[in-house]
């Protein structure tokens, strides 16, 4: 998928999340954010899996930070915490 492409859909999803606070938008897009997130972590020498970075304790601090990231969501550890909360139905 093109980087606009890409950029384009998970922002929509994202405006999905927060309307509906499912993650049904995101899931077509695992595969793209999974090989995005590979590229980018080796470019970035950041391998950090999402338990790492935010966690996932509960819904509001979960909310609050798909809200912080949701703008800058274009870096590895971001990325990997999004795909790791998705799979492991924490988001």
């Amino acid at each position: 998928m093109r980087p606009e492409k890409f950029r384009y859909e998970m922002n929509k999803a994202f405006d999905s999340w927060f309307e509906t606070k499912t993650t049904d938008k995101f899931k077509p897009l695992l595969r793209e954010m999974n090989r995005v997130w590979k590229k980018w972590s080796k470019k970035e020498n950041d391998f950090r899996i999402g338990e790492e970075t935010y966690g996932y304790s509960d819904n509001e601090t979960t909310s609050d930070n798909m809200l912080y990231i949701s703008d800058r969501w274009m870096c590895a550890f971001r990325l990997k915490w999004l795909i790791d909360g998705i799979e492991g139905n924490k988001i």
